[in-house]
């Protein structure tokens, strides 16, 4: 980005390109170390036997490797309303 360009964005135009850069580069760090991790468990697997060749999944465990399994409740339209009314009582009258 030269000077030009940005002096002609805006904050918020700005701040999705500085977390586009940051994210393309995570990522780019992630596929190094998934090709590093499957090279070698390739290598390893090549001396070993049949049954007992390793995953590469198991020969290291990466923070992005955690399935996230969190399940949200839904909410009915009567608990939603309830708890909006507990939270503003005085604007009661408009939920009706």
């Amino acid at each position: 980005m030269n000077y030009d360009e940005f002096y002609d964005l805006i904050p918020k135009s700005f701040y999705n390109k500085l977390k586009g850069d940051y994210e393309r580069g995570q990522i780019q760090i992630r596929e190094s170390w998934e090709q590093t991790r499957w090279s070698t468990a390739m290598l390893i697997n090549i001396q070993l036997p049949k049954g007992k060749q390793i995953k590469a999944e198991s020969l290291i465990r990466f923070p992005w490797d955690k399935k996230v399994n969190k399940e949200h409740k839904v909410y009915s339209k009567n608990e939603v309303l309830e708890s909006i009314k507990k939270a503003w009582p005085d604007r009661a009258q408009i939920l009706k």
